[in-house]
């Protein structure tokens, strides 16, 4: 090449490579087998690609395993170099028939069927054993047998086999039962070999059924071993049922004697109650009953075929417990007491009170002790049924005594300038005391002292409140007097010496006295009596009961009379100066 005066220069080789050849074979098969294809080349040391249709990875070698489904094309380029070949092999698919049979079981001595069943028809059968060519054989083996058939379709076939199992014949039997009217029976079947089923003809399909029919029945049942039947059946026979009644006094009162009996006659008998009762007797008697017995009493009757049935009877023990309780039940004379039936049911009552009292109400009851000690309280009730209880509580009221309260004023009658009395207490069954003036509470003092305000009053209550040991108390109550006060002077000296001054004596008495029992006497030293008055308004002139003078000296006096509110009896002792 020159370009411009200058130039360069190159050369190049052609090689010429050997042209490869190369052929693919034919195959036939049947649908589902495989075909070698195999590629032949003039040269090796090239590499083959099967392209059509395209190959899995890995089949790049000379030859190539296909199953296709249908009739197929498969082309392969082999190249060495620059060079390569192509060639096609064509891999024809045949249809493949499919042949099923069916395995079957036969009761011994007994034949079946074969039948082969192909998805496309035109073909031919072969079984072994045997030398049957239809498509259906009928065999007959007395054991086990397995069949096969080949079924040829033009150049391709299937074949197959089924097992023609033969069963041992079976057996059956059934039990027969006696039963009793309105029981049930169990009816079982035993089949021989085991594991079959069972069908009878009320329709179960149970080994045993329980049936209950009225009248003696025959029950048969189906026995289906595997492919193998047999019958048999059984008898259900009914006995008829006794019909039991008891009689007797099923309502009693607690004490009385039970009597129960049981029809029919001449069968065997079973008793049952409350409390574990039990006896086979036909008549049973319970004596002095108790409510704890009370209850269901069960007579079965069997008979001598062992058929049983029950009656029952419900026997009522009535009872009633009679109790009571009391507002109290211990107090002071007089104690009432009200009572309080607590019996449920009752109907009529009686009671005993204990102090000869009575009472047939069985409510608002009550009694009045008035004498001590200690009573027993009885009560007898009645319900409705005509049943009694009877319930003493003994010494169950107690009546404690009062005391007797008593006392002495010392003194009854008081001064207005000393209106102070004693009290001395005669009591007898206290232990303690209250005292009350008019009504207002004093002092617990066993002997007091008061000192008391009358006011406008001329008297005052004074109470006496005794308690025993058990709390009961009686009272009593006294009064004290207010006198009016006896205010008088009585002179010491008088001179009776005939002047105008204190020529008699005389005491001075202003209140508190009654004038109509007023005395004075004088007493002369020799104790002989020389004056005596009983008018308040007269004096002693100085004589004596002749009018004589009498000497001076000293002389006594008694002065008398009684209390203008009391009457108590005053007198005054005293001395008086004669002076002339």
């Amino acid at each position: 090449y020159t370009l411009n005066g200058c130039t360069s220069t190159d050369n190049a080789t052609v090689t010429v490579a050997t042209q490869p050849t190369v052929s693919v074979n034919n195959a036939t098969i049947c649908a589902g087998d495989s075909a070698l294809l195999i590629a032949t080349v003039n040269s090796g040391g090239g590499t083959y690609a099967w392209t059509s249709p395209p190959a899995p990875a890995g089949s790049n070698n000379d030859s190539l395993y296909v199953s296709p489904n249908t009739t197929t094309n498969y082309t392969v380029v082999y190249s060495i170099g620059t060079c390569s070949a192509t060639d096609s092999g064509t891999v024809t698919v045949n249809f493949t028939p499919t042949v099923t049979l069916n395995d079957t079981t036969i009761c011994e001595g007994g034949s079946v069927p074969l039948t082969a069943m192909v998805d496309s028809t035109g073909g031919g059968f072969t079984w072994s054993p045997g030398t049957n060519s239809g498509a259906t054989y009928n065999v007959s083996p007395a054991t086990t047998t397995t069949y096969q058939v080949v079924y040829n379709l033009g150049l391709c076939s299937d074949s197959t086999t089924a097992i023609v199992t033969v069963t041992q014949a079976p057996d059956v039997s059934v039990n027969s039962v006696t039963m009793c009217e309105g029981d049930s029976a169990t009816l079982t079947a035993i089949g021989t070999p085991q594991g079959g089923t069972y069908t009878w003809d009320n329709n179960a399909t149970t080994q045993s059924i329980t049936v209950g029919p009225a009248t003696t029945t025959n029950y048969n049942v189906l026995y289906n071993y595997i492919v193998c039947l047999v019958t048999s059946g059984g008898t259900v026979s009914v006995s008829p049922l006794p019909v039991p009644s008891i009689s007797g006094n099923d309502s009693l009162c607690r004490g009385d004697n039970l009597m129960l009996t049981v029809a029919p006659n001449n069968e065997n008998y079973s008793w049952s109650g409350p409390n574990g009762f039990s006896s086979n007797n036909q008549t049973i008697s319970i004596p002095n009953i108790a409510v704890n017995q009370s209850g269901y009493y069960f007579a079965t009757v069997t008979t001598n075929d062992n058929c049983s049935a029950t009656d029952s009877i419900e026997v009522v023990v009535h009872f009633i417990d009679a109790a009571f309780d009391s507002d109290v039940t211990n107090g002071c004379i007089p104690l009432l007491v009200n009572f309080n039936n607590l019996t449920t049911n009752s109907v009529n009552c009686l009671w005993d009170f204990g102090n000869g009292d009575s009472d047939n109400n069985c409510t608002g009851v009550s009694s009045t002790y008035t004498a001590p000690g200690s009573y027993d309280v009885s009560l007898t009730v009645v319900d409705q049924y005509g049943c009694t209880d009877m319930i003493t509580l003994a010494d169950y009221i107690t009546v404690d005594p009062n005391p007797i309260p008593d006392f002495d004023l010392e003194p009854e009658t008081v001064l207005p300038s000393a209106p102070v009395t004693n009290a001395l207490n005669n009591s007898i069954g206290a232990t303690s005391y209250e005292w009350f003036v008019n009504g207002a509470y004093s002092t617990d003092v066993t002997n007091p002292t008061f000192i008391i305000d009358f006011g406008d009053d001329q008297t005052a209550n004074i109470t006496l409140y005794a308690y025993s040991a058990a709390g009961c108390v009686d009272s009593l109550t006294k009064q004290v007097g207010l006198v009016e006060e006896v205010i008088f002077f009585v002179p010491n000296t008088f001179t009776p010496d005939g002047d105008i001054a204190n020529q008699y004596f005389l005491p001075v008495m202003t209140s508190g006295f009654d004038e109509s029992t007023y005395r004075m006497t004088i007493f002369n030293r020799w104790g002989e009596r020389v004056f005596v008055t009983e008018d308040i308004n007269v004096g002693w002139d100085g004589t004596n009961s002749q009018n004589q003078l009498c000497p001076d000296g000293v002389y006594t006096y008694k002065i008398e009379f009684l209390l203008k509110d009391t009457d108590e009896r005053q007198e005054h002792v005293g001395l008086v100066n004669l002076l002339r």
